[in-house]
C-alpha cells in the first residue's frame, strides 16, 4: 500500500513543472500594434488623445 501511494506521489511531483514567468515588453506609441480612433496629435512624448471620443485599441495576451 505504501509503495502505491509513494509511486502516485512521485508521478504527481514529476508531472509538475514550473512555467516561465512572462517578461514585460515596452512598445512605442507609434507601434503598429496600437489602433487609434478619433482625434489624436503626435507630440514629443508620443500620441495624445485630444477629444472625448478618442480611443486606443491594443490586443493583449497573457
Amino acid at each position: 500500500m505504501r509503495f502505491i501511494i509513494f509511486s502516485l506521489l512521485s508521478l504527481l511531483l514529476l508531472g509538475c513543472k514550473a512555467e516561465k514567468s512572462p517578461h514585460d515588453e515596452f512598445f512605442e506609441a507609434g507601434d503598429n500594434r496600437f489602433t487609434y480612433s478619433g482625434r489624436t496629435i503626435t507630440s514629443g512624448e508620443g500620441k495624445e488623445l485630444i477629444a472625448s471620443a478618442a480611443s486606443v485599441k491594443a490586443k493583449v495576451y497573457g
